[in-house]
């Protein structure tokens, strides 16, 4: 990464934040459904991720409950 490269520091704590957050979403997810993986809590993870990618590289606003709807439906 040209980030890791340049901002190490900036790198490192980006990295560390990820791990939080995605150990956050895993933790939130087990308390909705028992069964919930941390496959789960990644691909919740990317899709928050993507969203954010599109919003802000496009002109269209995105329907972020929609998305989130799409991805809680296939969880239930």
């Amino acid at each position: 990464f040209e980030t890791k490269l340049t901002y190490p520091k900036a790198y490192i704590t980006a990295v560390r934040y990820r791990t939080w957050l995605l150990n956050e979403i895993y933790s939130q997810l087990i308390k909705l459904k028992t069964d919930a993986t941390f496959q789960d809590a990644k691909l919740f993870l990317y899709m928050i991720e993507g969203a954010i990618i599109q919003f802000i590289s496009s002109d269209v606003a995105i329907e972020r409950e929609r998305v989130l709807e799409c991805f809680l439906l296939g969880f239930g």
